[in-house]
């Protein structure tokens, strides 16, 4: 699955031996330029988080799921079904930091750079546009808690399970008739609907 890291990520340093000719002495300065760049990539490396964690996530296949052995799916496979496209992540620190970072909902995974403690985790869906998609009646927003230690990732387990949102709700025209959610006359005017599909083709 793919990773993602947030905003403390350190971008790629070119290998300046690669623009240094073999054939040429090498300057006198030269070591000073490496111990600069090395100093400057330290300091950004300093500046950053120094322990990480990773959280996984997958999705109920229905919207009516209560129960934790109810069946799942892959996040490769339900997001864009269900309108999802990217998870964020908010984490509180007990002493009151704060901490958020976003990855591709089909990566089903990501792994972030935090600093050191105990944390309380938040994980919530978002849309295309970037706005939090609205739960269904009654479900809340998963929470895990972990401690960060550093040079170590905290593994946030179980493994987070999202409860999808109805198909008469999604924003997606899950039966490709070009009418999507309520406009859909298989929905029935009905929000809770859990499918756009004609009775015929939704019973199969």
């Amino acid at each position: 699955m793919g990773r993602r890291s947030g905003t403390g990520t350190v971008g790629r340093v070119p290998n300046l031996s690669q623009r240094v000719g073999t054939s040429a002495p090498a300057p006198r300065f030269a070591g000073f330029c490496s111990a600069g760049v090395a100093f400057i990539v330290a300091l950004l490396v300093g500046c950053g988080s120094d322990g990480s964690y990773t959280v996984g996530w997958r999705f109920f296949v229905t919207p009516d799921a209560t129960a934790a052995d109810d069946p799942t799916e892959p996040a490769s496979a339900a997001c864009g079904r269900h309108g999802v496209d990217a998870i964020l992540v908010t984490a509180v620190s007990a002493d009151g930091g704060r901490h958020q970072t976003t990855a591709l909902c089909t990566d089903g995974e990501m792994t972030d750079g935090l600093g050191t403690g105990q944390w309380q985790f938040t994980l919530s869906q978002l849309d295309i546009h970037g706005q939090t998609v609205p739960l269904p009646d009654g479900a809340v927003d998963p929470e895990r808690s972990a401690t960060v230690e550093e040079e170590k990732t905290a593994l946030l387990e179980p493994e987070v399970v999202f409860i999808p949102r109805p198909a008469c709700t999604d924003g997606i025209d899950n039966d490709r008739d070009g009418l999507v959610d309520l406009d859909d006359a298989d929905c029935g005017g009905q929000p809770a609907g859990n499918s756009e599909a004609p009775a015929a083709a939704a019973a199969r």
